[in-house]
């Protein structure tokens, strides 16, 4: 088997299987898993770059303060992309999650074609048409407005075009993302513990944050 086929399939498969291991955090709620995330994401990333260390990196984005703050707004962008989707899964609505990464390709398609300028093969349209009829039908088969889903999207989205905006790589851009990531769920986490309260579920968040 092809490795990159088997890797994509790994990783879908890993990530179809995400709501089973979220709902057993439902205690915990949703910011505060979210800010989990970010800083044992920040710990790898770290461990990654001793291991494989990228010399200069972080002298070169100094260099680029522009591309610090796209970057800084990204790390905001994907928080709040995670949040919904952990609150979506904790809330009894997979389905409607699952539908936002659906629509979040086409959506992708349409700001890299409307944004950037980029063209569609016939064969690339026809299929763009194909999943878009596909996302229709499971959008009016729901039976609402799917807002979990479109705010899935349109996060994931504009996440995308921040990252290109920036236009670093990869390993550059993943620890400064990273930091930007915890700062920023920090601040959510206490904000969103503070006006949800009882509700949220976030214990560690109402002790460290009151």
């Amino acid at each position: 088997m092809n490795r990159g086929l088997l890797f994509g399939a790994s990783a879908y498969g890993i990530w179809g299987l995400l709501p089973l291991y979220w709902r057993l955090l439902d205690d915990a709620g949703a910011v505060e898993v979210l800010a989990h995330r970010f800083v044992w994401g920040l710990g790898i990333i770290a461990l990654l770059l001793w291991v494989r260390p990228r010399a200069g990196w972080w002298r070169a984005l100094r260099q680029r303060p522009a591309a610090l703050r796209v970057l800084a707004a990204a790390a905001v962008v994907i928080a709040f992309n995670w949040y919904i989707y952990i609150w979506g899964v904790n809330h009894e609505r997979v389905v409607e999650t699952s539908l936002g990464y659906f629509i979040s390709p086409l959506v992708t398609v349409v700001v890299g074609v409307v944004l950037f300028r980029e063209r569609l093969r016939r064969p690339q349209r026809l299929a763009l048409s194909l999943a878009a009829a596909a996302v229709a039908w499971l959008t009016f088969d729901y039976g609402r407005v799917p807002w979990v889903a479109v705010g899935l999207a349109l996060t994931f989205a504009t996440y995308g075009v921040l990252k290109k905006k920036a236009a670093t790589g990869r390993s550059k851009a993943s620890p400064s993302r990273r930091r930007s990531s915890c700062r920023s769920c920090w601040a959510i986490w206490c904000g969103l513990s503070s006006w949800a309260g009882p509700r949220s579920g976030t214990t560690v968040g109402r002790r460290r944050c009151s």
